[in-house]
């Protein structure tokens, strides 16, 4: 048996020896091997050349698709962060017929203000609700000058009264705005049916009013308007109507109405 990396010694018929050295290739260690030194060492050479040829094919190669693959894996990464981009700089959906009317700030009902024209409000809201139109108050000339439109759902339930005047400075203006349901909250979280006690823990009550026309009514330091109470209210006993002053008034009393001024 012929060892691997080792020398042997052949005699030809010309009684030349040569010597063959077997490699871990085995059969082309073997043909090699046998051939004369010279040829042995050019064919050595050559195959040395062509290795280091096909080496340096192989590592362009290698590197070419390290490249491709890189570029592959840049461009991948592109188009998912310009996807992603796109989808944060994506404009939210918003439903152009939904308007929010809830929230009641100073000289403000949600979107409408004192001060807008009252026709263009009404125009708004038409499409929503139940629009009533009523004139409130004369002047001297028997004419009327003040005048209000209520709003109504479609269940009937009274929301709000925006009032404006006939003439004057501010024709056809909002000058006040009564607000008649619950749905509504100031921004303080007080609404229609919360008591005295509610109010005084959210606003400085600085002012006490009472009419047999408009009724009881609350003014606080934080607020541009007025809440209305339910003096009528069963239960309160031994309370001055007439003379109110915001130290004495019954704790228990509830709020139906908000005015905003």
């Amino acid at each position: 048996m012929l060892l691997l990396n080792q020398k042997y010694e052949f005699k030809t018929q010309n009684s030349i020896s040569y010597e063959m050295e077997i490699y871990e290739s085995g059969v082309l260690g073997l043909g090699i091997g046998m051939l004369p030194p010279i040829w042995k060492n050019l064919i050595m050479r050559n195959l040395y050349i062509i290795g280091l040829i096909t080496f340096f094919i192989w590592s362009c190669n290698s590197v070419n698709n390290d490249k491709n693959q890189q570029f592959k894996n840049n461009d991948s990464f592109s188009k998912n962060s310009n996807n992603e981009l796109t989808t944060q700089i994506e404009e939210p959906v918003i439903e152009s017929n939904i308007e929010i009317i809830d929230t009641i700030k100073n000289h403000q009902l949600g979107t409408y203000r004192i001060g807008d024209t009252i026709v263009k409000v009404i125009n708004k809201l038409k499409s929503k609700y139940i629009i009533q139109y009523d004139s409130i108050s004369q002047n001297e000339e028997n004419t009327s000058y003040l005048y209000y439109y209520l709003v109504s759902d479609h269940k009937n339930l009274k929301l709000f009264k925006l009032y404006a005047y006939h003439t004057g400075k501010f024709k056809n203006c909002i000058i006040m705005i009564e607000v008649l349901s619950k749905r509504f909250i100031t921004n303080r979280g007080i609404k229609i049916g919360d008591k005295v006690s509610d109010l005084k823990k959210k606003y400085t009550i600085t002012e006490a009013d009472f009419n047999y026309e408009d009724g009881l009514w609350l003014f606080a330091k934080e607020f541009s308007g007025g809440f209305r109470l339910d003096f009528n209210e069963k239960g309160i006993k031994n309370f001055d109507y007439e003379n109110p002053k915001p130290d004495n008034i019954p704790e228990q009393i509830r709020i139906n109405g908000i005015m905003i001024h």
